[in-house]
Order: C-alpha cells, then sequence, then structure tokens
C-alpha cells in the first residue's frame, strides 16, 4: 500500500507448531487515509517460519490477501 497513515489491527490468530516450523494464520484490518477519508480493508494471512541452528525465526513465506465482500 502507498496510503497514509497506515495502521493494522489483528482479528483472529491461529499458530499451529511444527516442531522447527511455526504457521500462523487469521484476519486483520488495514487502516488507511485516503485523499483525506479513512478506509478499511479486512484481509486474511499465512506466515510460516522456520527455526533456525541460532534459535532465530526466519519467514519463509507469507500471503496476504483482501478478503471478499
Amino acid at each position: 500500500l502507498t496510503k497514509k497513515n497506515i495502521k493494522i489491527t489483528t482479528e483472529k490468530l491461529i499458530c499451529q507448531d511444527g516442531n522447527t516450523c511455526l504457521v500462523c494464520s487469521g484476519l486483520y484490518t488495514f487502516h488507511y487515509t485516503d485523499n483525506n477519508t479513512r478506509l478499511s480493508r479486512p484481509a486474511r494471512f499465512t506466515f510460516i517460519f522456520k527455526e533456525e541452528p541460532d534459535a532465530a525465526w526466519q519467514i519463509l513465506h507469507h500471503h496476504s490477501s483482501e478478503l471478499p465482500d
């Protein structure tokens, strides 16, 4: 997004631990200003994280898409 004053709120988050991988999915809403109008766009997301040998987590994949009307 190239909009101004972007804020994100998370409504739902589900995480499943796969030992060295973690899958998180849920719903969030992007709140932003466009032409002096405050708008909100609900979306769904998925993140896949992998635990590295140094115990840090790396994002392997991310997908986000706007919810259909």
